[in-house]
């Protein structure tokens, strides 16, 4: 196996994300992503999940769950490459502040991978968690989700959606919640065995084919609806 891959961060913007994220999509059958690139292990949340050669994920293992708000994030990565690649590959962790306005969406990390050779590779991403002063008081309570997406040249092919609830860690708080928010007693419980993923066949070869640059419509195997404009699943409202 190759040495591991290269990561650095990356200065962008929160991806352009639609407001309606918890509509009832139906799942159907997928084509790989790519005939050169295999994801074969997508984690989350201060442990891990594990996926098959097609990159469906499923449930590994995910300890310290749940956890405290404020405390960061840890996935675990891995993925199989089939042909080399030239460029790196992009991971974004971007959590969503708001079903109803993306101006609350937080990028919490964005990271470049590289240099993708044929083999198999692993890496543990982790990242801040989101800014509380950034979010309305009445979003944080309750469920939301944390998005996991990868991108190469410019291309998003994979994006994994969790939801995560948080809620207070005292019954009687529950029961009864204080006036003021009490941030530092919120602890957040991500369904990492629920992800909700969208895959986007794209060129991996752009400089081969002159219609480089137009990315295909997602197909989706319960996604979130939490899309770009010109990219959505298809969904059932």
């Amino acid at each position: 196996m190759d040495d591991g891959p290269g990561i650095c961060r990356t200065e962008s913007t929160v991806s352009e994300l639609s407001s309606v994220f918890f509509s009832q999509i139906h799942p159907k059958p997928l084509p790989p992503i790519s005939p050169c690139l295999v994801c074969s292990a997508i984690g989350g949340g201060r442990g891990g999940t594990g996926g098959d050669e097609r990159g469906e994920p499923h449930e590994r293992g995910c300890t310290g769950q749940p956890d405290v708000f404020v405390n960061p994030f840890q996935f675990e990565i891995s993925y199989e490459c089939l042909v080399p690649l030239e460029d790196d590959l992009e991971w974004k962790l971007i959590y969503v502040g708001s079903a109803e306005d993306e101006n609350y969406d937080q990028q919490l990390e964005s990271v470049l991978v590289g240099p993708v050779n044929v083999g198999t590779y692993c890496f543990v991403l982790q990242a801040d968690p989101p800014d509380p002063s950034k979010i309305r008081e009445e979003d944080i309570i309750g469920v939301t989700v944390l998005l996991l997406t990868c991108s190469y040249m410019g291309q998003e092919f994979i994006r994994v959606g969790y939801y995560v609830n948080n809620d207070y860690d005292d019954e009687q708080l529950r029961e009864e919640p204080p006036a003021k928010l009490l941030i530092d007693r919120v602890q957040r419980n991500i369904l990492t065995d629920k992800p909700r993923v969208t895959k986007f066949p794209i060129n991996f070869h752009p400089e081969t084919s002159a219609g480089a640059g137009q990315q295909q419509q997602p197909q989706s195997a319960s996604p979130e609806n939490h899309a770009n404009e010109g990219n959505k699943p298809n969904t059932d409202l």
